[in-house]
This record gives structure tokens, sequence and C-alpha cells, in this order.
């Protein structure tokens, strides 16, 4: 009887389980709803859609369940097998739930070992411990995967397979294992996995279930695609996990006629994926135009893309055409405008009267918080004085001792309806809205002594108020924080003492105040500080033209406000060829932070080259250098088949100028010599493929590192060459390009590097077959 009872309640508890993770489950996809567009790889890749990776005769199709980051929001993307892989049980002998030790980790640290080199060298280690209190479920399930290839792949946690239920579940119709411990290891030696309707279950551990293993990848920003499909619904990625990089062809470009626009194609020999950019042109006058001749003007056009280098071209340049107008005025910048749904917490907004009658101050404002509503809590960023007849003079909280600490009753809640009235009743679409609040019993954080009493409806229906110490320690916690300044609308002032609204505690004749080092403090009534006035609003009929940054967040001003900034101390730096001006600077009004990039013209002048350095946005000024004794650059002569060029002390030979490629023909005499992949021949970059005899004589010279695109080193390449010790980064070497290099030298090691251990350690069984004795000319030790 007992032990019917013992099972009739190990089913009552497994069906609470149930009902409890099925509840958690709603409540996780309501606050947690799933990424519709999450951060792409190969362009168009999703959470959901699935990668099928190849690596020879290997296949294995993933369901993509974070296209951009790892399962602990590192960079890489985050993988699981779409399907499963065979059926096991959580652990064979019986004995426990956890992850560690169980055959489930054992079989994913199989998985991962029999993967192909270029997935397993390609997979992300990481390290994280499951945090899932308050779940139907234990918090014992860690895995680290950083230190040897166990824990590499795993399976998902419970709480993982919450957070990308619809990308994991694929596959339906058969149950598949979880990581995380079931709910009761003392009694019951279960685990959790996904049921085959797609619900999470307590499972006993010997319960034979799918295997379905789940890793991070390094995959390239913009994966090689060889193919896209649809199945079922669901988008297919085909990628070849040995090239998934992209392989650009021989660039083209072609120039606009009137040289202001230069457009650079590519296409990729792997899968025909087209790369454009327009260039970023920018011009120079090498020999002025007379009457009667014609002179030269220089376009030249860089891009942001590798695949593409520096372009040229020149043109002539018409006397008619020839006038100095590059100190006329750019078109200026068109301002970014952002609607007031936008504005978030810790922006900064200018709003209202900017110089009211009988008031000193300025209304710029900080975002404190943004509601659900959308409505936004607005403090004043500076202090303001004056009651709307006088400006000199900060209000006092009452005017006498007598009158009381009470907000409804004070001089205060009288200058906020005031100030409202006469600062912020004119602003277009700016909706004031009424706020009703009782305020809690505070002790001050800067002196024990001083605490300030509870009220209930302090607020009662008031548009513009002081904060309460309540608010104060919520949205300003340090006291720094608190510290706040009179401006004069041009400068920040001095740093001054400000009202709450909030009474000392056990006292009628103080109000707290913030002082002007930021402690909260008391003040009597009758004295007087600075008002700091708060509202809450609805601004989303507003717009906002953004006019730069304080503290990373945006500073916006009302469109049509009139506000000004004043960058008079700006800074601006030149680059050390001139082709370039920076320049930056801090508001001295409001503090915001802005930069630009500066367009530089140039033209040869009597006195030198002259540059100029011209800003769309206004608050930078016009920039004039003149470089004396400066003569215009030579253009560079054509790339020629045989052609002798000196690069950085290295001379090299041009085998093909169509295709780019070169041979180094003597480096330079140093202790440690690079034969670097690429080298720049009349603004050309090259493929440097082929290394000459004797290349390497110079006296000083101990190690010699070779480049990933050499395919060739010459017969007697170290010949009276007194390196010692070869690094190789290409993996194009073979017999037939090596023979006899190595002869008459005093080469002895050969270091492979060129990748991962894995590929080293490939690589290196390769090449003892390429550099023995017989065929490179003298035995060496290749590790």
């Amino acid at each position: 009887m007992q032990g019917k009872s013992n099972t009739q309640g190990k089913r009552l508890q497994r069906g609470r389980c149930l009902l409890g993770v099925i509840f958690i489950l709603m409540v996780w996809t309501i606050a947690f709803p799933q990424k519709a567009d999450a951060a792409v790889l190969g362009k168009d890749i999703r959470e959901g859609d699935v990668i099928s990776l190849e690596a020879g005769s290997w296949s294995e199709n993933y369901a993509v369940l974070i296209p951009d980051t790892t399962n602990i929001g590192t960079e890489g993307t985050f993988l699981m097998m779409d399907g499963f892989k065979e059926k096991i049980m959580h652990d064979e002998t019986g004995r426990s739930n956890l992850w560690e030790g169980s055959t489930s980790q054992q079989w994913c640290t199989n998985y991962y070992r029999k993967l192909p080199d270029a997935v397993s060298s390609k997979i992300i280690g990481v390290k994280t411990t499951d945090t899932e209190s308050g779940s139907q479920w234990l918090v014992v399930s860690n895995i680290d995967g950083t230190k040897t290839d166990k824990d590499k792949v795993f399976f998902l946690s419970g709480k993982e397979y919450l957070e990308h239920t619809e990308a994991a579940d694929h596959s339906k119709g058969y149950n598949w294992l979880l990581r995380s411990p079931g709910s009761d290891c003392s009694v019951y030696a279960d685990y959790i996995g996904v049921a085959c309707n797609g619900a999470i279950h307590n499972f006993s551990i010997e319960h034979v279930m799918a295997a379905r293993p789940a890793f991070n990848i390094r995959l390239p920003h913009d994966v090689c695609v060889k193919a896209r499909t649809e199945e079922d619904g669901t988008t297919v990625w085909t990628v070849d996990a040995e090239a998934m990089e992209h392989r650009q062809d021989t660039a083209s470009y072609t120039w606009s006629k009137d040289g202001k626009e230069c457009l650079a194609e590519a296409k990729c020999s792997r899968c025909g994926e087209a790369v454009r950019e327009s260039g970023e042109v920018k011009s120079q006058v090498i020999k002025e135009p007379s009457e009667k001749t014609d002179g030269i003007i220089r376009y030249t056009a860089t891009f942001q893309n590798d695949a593409f280098t520096e372009q040229t071209t020149e043109l002539p340049l018409a006397w008619a055409d020839f006038k100095d107008d590059t100190e006329e005025p750019l078109k200026p910048e068109k301002p970014v405008i952002k609607s007031g749904t936008e504005v978030e917490a810790g922006d900064y907004v200018f709003m209202g009267e900017k110089n009211p009658i009988g008031y000193s101050g300025m209304p710029y404002w900080k975002v404190l918080s943004k509601e659900k509503d959308g409505t936004v809590l607005l403090m004043s960023e500076y202090l303001w004085r004056g009651n709307g007849n006088e400006a000199a003079t900060p209000p006092a909280f009452n005017l006498h001792r007598s009158d009381g600490n009470e907000w409804q009753s004070s001089l205060t809640r009288k200058w906020c309806g005031d100030f409202e009235r006469l600062v912020l009743a004119n602003v277009e679409g700016l909706e004031i809205k009424e706020t009703t609040k009782s305020d809690k019993h505070i002790q001050s954080p800067d002196d024990p002594l001083i605490q300030y009493a509870a009220r209930e409806n302090i607020l009662n229906k008031e548009k513009v108020y002081f904060l309460s110490a309540e608010e104060v320690l919520k949205y300003m916690p340090t006291r720094g924080t608190r510290v706040a300044y009179i401006s004069d609308g041009k400068k920040t002032g001095k740093a001054d003492s400000w009202w709450l609204r909030s009474p000392r505690y056990q006292s009628e004749i103080c109000s707290g105040r913030v002082s002007s080092d930021g402690k909260m403090l008391k003040h009597y009534v009758d004295e007087l500080s600075a008002a700091r006035p708060v509202f809450r609003a609805n601004i989303d009929k507003m717009n906002f033209e953004v006019q730069g940054t304080k503290n990373d967040h945006l500073v916006l001003a009302a469109e049509n406000s009139g506000m000004e900034h004043s960058f008079e101390n700006a800074k601006y730096e030149w680059s050390s060829d001139m082709k370039q001006c920076h320049a930056g600077g801090v508001c001295t009004t409001c503090g915001a932070k802005a930069e630009a990039d500066a367009e530089v013209t140039s033209r040869l002048t009597e006195n030198g080259t002259k540059y100029i350095a011209r800003f769309r946005n206004p608050n930078f000024k016009t920039q004039v250098k003149v470089i004396s004794g400066e003569k215009p650059k030579p253009a560079d002569k054509a790339l020629k088949n045989g052609g002798k060029y000196t690069v950085a002390g290295d001379s090299y030979k041009v085998i093909s100028a169509k295709a780019r490629t070169v041979a180094l023909v003597k480096a330079k005499n140093v202790k440690s010599v690079s034969v670097p992949a690429t080298v720049k021949i009349s603004g050309k970059s090259c493929k440097v493929v082929q290394v000459k005899a004797k290349a390497f004589t110079g006296k000083k010279i101990r190690k010699v590192t070779v480049g990933k695109n050499v395919k060739k080193l010459d017969k007697y390449t170290f010949a009276k060459s007194k390196a010692t010790t070869v690094v190789l980064k290409t993996k194009a070497l073979k017999k037939s390009t090596v023979k006899g290099c190595f002869k008459s030298s005093k080469v002895k090691t050969v270091q492979v590097k060129v990748g991962t251990k894995k590929q080293n350690k490939k690589m290196v069984k390769t090449y003892k077959k390429v550099f023995t004795k017989k065929n490179c000319g003298k035995k060496v030790k290749v590790r």
C-alpha cells in the first residue's frame, strides 16, 4: 500500500511540475518576446533559420538560435542540431541527474571530437552557470568549455530552451534531452527534457531520449553561402566550413566623367555575390591652368572595404573652371530630427521661454524617467531665481516661519504655478500632466539627524513642482549627481542650494533642501534657496532637433526653439598628410558635445600649398593652412610587367601587372625580416607570391617570416644568408616550388604558423614531406 501511495505521490508531483513549467513558459513568452530581427550573418540569416554546414563529405544541419552572439552574450553564433543524432540515456549508471560526469556530457564531448577540423577549430568554448532560481528545476547545471574539449558541445538548459523555443523546435515527434536536473533529485533521479509536444517535462535519467547537440561557433561577419533554399517554410543556408570567407576577384573601378565619383565592384569567386562601394573622393589641383593652357586636377578615391585599393585619376582643368571658390561656405548639413516618442531617460531637452521676464535661468531639462504610458519626467538641469517680477533673488519656501513648512500652503507651490504659466505654457505640442502623489518618510543619507516627514497626497493635481526627498534618492543617489548650477544662458556659474518639497520631520519651520555640494539637508522656510522645477509631460506630438551629446545621452532642442550653441573653444586637428581635419568641442551653454569632419580641398599658391577645411556643421569655422615649399606629388607610374620597385627598403619585381603579383628580390638588412602578404606599388595592392634567389644576404638577418601568399621559393633563395629560422605563414608551398631553396644556407628550423593549432599540426605533417634534405638542399627541423 505504501509503494502505491509513493507512486501516486510521484505522479501527482510530476503533474504539478508540468503545470508549473507550462505556466512559466507562458509568462516567459509574454515578458520576453522572441527577437524578430537580430543582427545578421551573410546579410540575411536570421534566428530560426537553418545553416547546413559542409566539410568534404561531412554535412550536418543546425538551427540558428542567436545569429550574432553566443549563449552567454559574447561575439559568435549560437547553433543547435536541427533534428537529432541518436537516442541515449542521460546517465547509464542510474546514479545522478547532474550534468557533470553524465552520459550526456560524455556523448557531447565525443561528438565534438568527431567533428571535422574546419568546424571544431571555429567552436568557441564558453563558461556559464545556469541561473534558474525560482523555476521547477535545480540550479546545478554548469558548463565550462574554455580549457579542454569537454563542454565545447553541450545540450540546452531549460532556460535556454524557453528563450529559443521557436528556433529550437523545428523537429517534433520525439522527446529530447536538456542539461538541467529535475526538481527533486533527493527522492527521484529526474532531469528535464522536451516532450514530443514541445513542453518541458521531468524524465527518468535512464529514459532513452534524443540527443540534440548545441555549440557556439565563430563565423565570419558576412558568410560566403553556397546555396539558399526553402524547406517547409524554413530558410536553409548551405555553407562550406572550409570556405566561409568571401574570395574577391580583382576589383573594377568606374569613374564618372567629372571625376567626382568612383564606384568599386568585386565579385566573390565562390558564391558570386558582388560587393560595391562608392568611394570618398577628394580633389587636388596639381597644375594651375592659364588662359592659354589647361591645368591638371587629380581626384583620389578611398574605400572602407579592404577589397578595394585607393584610386586616382587626373583630368584637364580649364581656365574658365578655375576659380578660388574654396572659401565659399558649404551647404549646412540637415539637422537630425527625432519625434518626442524617441526621447529616452537620460536625454537632455531644451524647450520653453528662453529669456522669461522676471526669471534668471535656462529652460534646459533632463529626462529623469520614461513611464509605460509614454510620458516623461523632466527636471531642470540648471537652477532658477526670480519670481516672475524680480529675476535676481532666489525664492523662499515661505515668507515667514510662522507660515509653516507644508507644501500645499507654501510660496514655492505658487512659484511653480507661475513658472508653468510664464515659461512653459506656450510650448507647441507640450502636454503637461497633473500629478497627485504621496511621499514616504525618508532619512537623509548625509546627516542621520535630519529626516523628512511622510505626507499623503502632498501633490494634488500639480503640473510643476519640486522633487521630494524620496525622489531625489531615487533619481540622484550619489552626492555628486545632486550638485546643480546657476546658468546665465552662456556659461555655467557657481553651484547653489535648491529646495525640496518635503518638510523636515517633527518640525514646522524647516523644509528639505540640497546644499551646493550635493548634501541632503534642511533650511528655514524664510531663508533663500534656488528653484529646480520638475514636471511630467506627454511630448509625443513634438519634434526635436539633435544637437549633440552630453554624458553619452542625446541633447535635443524643440524645433524652432531658438537654442544656439557656443563652441568658442572648439579644437581643430589636421592629419599628418593634410587630407583630413577633425573638429570637436563642448558647448559652453548646455555642455553638449559635437564633432565633425571637414571637406578638405587644396590648391597651389605662390607661398606653397593652401589647404582649406570646411564644415557643414555651422558650429565650426573654416580652417586654412598653408604649407610652404610643398610641391604636388608626381602621378603614380603605371604598373608594368618586369618593373622593379623599392618599398620600405625591400626590392620587388612585377611578375604580372594584370594579376598584380610580385616577387621579393632583395630584403632590407634587419635582424627579423617579414615577407608581406601584399605590398602597395604605384597605388595598387599587389600579392607577394615568390621570393628570388639570394634575397636574404644581409649580414644582420637571422629570422625570416614568409607571408601567406608566397607560392614559390626559388633555388638558392637562402644562399649566403645567415638566417637560421624560417617561419611559414603560407600553405601554398609544394615540393616543386621549394626545390633547392636552402642550398648554401644556415637555416636549421622551419616553424609552421598558418593558423590554429590543429591547422599548424596538419601542415607540419605536410611540410615534413616537402622540406626534405633531398628536395630543398639542406636538412632542417620542421615543427
